[in-house]
């Protein structure tokens, strides 16, 4: 009975007399109260869970803002995701940094080299000036010195020559001397003898001077090409980037050998690399800006030219014909053609231009 009601009293309803059921019912009740405390903490640990995942999100949304945004309002789910690739645009920036610094101390190298090359081309413009001063040719620019050290190497090789002959007949008479000194002809042998030993002191003496001479200009030569060819392959430069537009942006000057010619993604070839036309193209820009260096000589000479745009594409053809327009504000040029749409383009380029047409021969 006392069975009965308690089960009663607590809602259970009739449980039996049985006193093996009640005790199921209480192990059952205590796995029930077990499993209810689990359940509660497994909830307050799912909610802990879930508000340290949703602050991490809103860290990592502060921090990304700028570059990533949307991730504040995105599921938890994808979470994960978005810290992933913020990983590896981490990555590349970082790579991207070390770039960056590599690419600054490069460019202070650069700088450095470029600044001990100009003190060294001031140095070497202050030797010439006083070399030219010593050899009496202080406004002597780059070709003339090339012509006169030519000449004077040309003398000094002559005068060597005739050095070796003359000291050689010199030998030759000085054993016939020593063999034959009561020859009847010793007294005739002896004035010969003193005639080529003067004349070998006079070739000795003008050997020296040209030899000097030779090697003072050749040094104010090597000089002027350093200081003047730097300006000529800058202008080159342009002119051949004009032609090709753009595809070729830098021309370099051997220090033996072929040129040098560089793309915009600093790709470099060789003379033998190029093309027919490409090839014909490089040669036209330096003879372009070499005829534009040389201020002063032979300024109210023409420059004539013979379709040298035959081997060109309409490309390259037009940008060829703008450097020659360009060229035509410097130098008058007279440009022979036998192509009507060479004499069209240039109408188009050079509208102030003077056209006249010939006759066939």
């Amino acid at each position: 009975r006392e069975w009965r009601e308690w089960p009663g009293s607590r809602g259970l309803g009739d449980a039996g007399e049985d006193p093996s059921a009640a005790v199921l019912l209480i192990d059952a009740l205590k796995e029930n109260r077990s499993l209810l405390a689990d359940a509660g903490r497994a909830a307050e640990a799912s909610g802990s869970a879930m508000a340290e995942c949703e602050a991490y999100r809103d860290r990592l949304a502060a921090l990304v803002e700028p570059v990533l945004p949307g991730i504040a309002s995105a599921d938890l789910a994808d979470v994960a995701a978005h810290a992933a690739r913020i990983r590896d645009l981490l990555a590349v920036a970082r790579t991207a940094r070390q770039r960056r610094d590599a690419l600054r101390d490069e460019i202070a190298r650069r700088e450095q080299e470029a600044t001990a090359a100009r003190a060294k081309a001031l140095t070497a413009r202050e030797e010439a000036a006083e070399l030219t001063e010593r050899v009496g040719m202080p406004d002597a620019d780059a070709v003339l010195l090339a012509l006169e050290a030519k000449t004077a190497r040309v003398s000094a090789e002559e005068i060597a020559v005739t050095f070796e002959e003359i000291a050689t007949e010199h030998t030759k008479l000085a054993t016939r001397l020593d063999n034959d000194g009561r020859d009847s002809r010793m007294a005739e042998l002896r004035l010969e003898l003193a005639g080529l030993e003067e004349r070998r002191g006079e070739a000795l003496d003008r050997y020296a001077v040209l030899a000097i001479a030779s090697s003072m200009m050749s040094r104010v030569q090597a000089y002027n090409e350093q200081a003047r060819q730097p300006e000529v392959i800058r202008r080159a430069s342009e002119v051949f980037s004009t032609i090709t537009s753009g595809r070729y942006v830098r021309v370099a000057v051997p220090t033996a050998g072929e040129f040098r010619v560089f793309d915009a993604d600093a790709r470099s070839k060789t003379t033998s690399e190029l093309s027919t036309g490409t090839a014909q193209q490089l040669y036209l820009a330096l003879r372009i800006a070499l005829i534009e260096s040389l201020d002063g000589i032979g300024e109210g000479l023409p420059v004539f030219m013979d379709d040298v745009l035959v081997n060109f594409d309409p490309e390259r053809k037009r940008g060829a014909a703008e450097a020659i327009d360009q060229l035509a504000y410097h130098r008058q040029v007279v440009l022979f053609t036998c192509h009507p749409e060479t004499a069209a383009l240039f109408a188009e380029v050079a509208p102030d231009r003077t056209e006249l047409a010939l006759g066939r021969c």
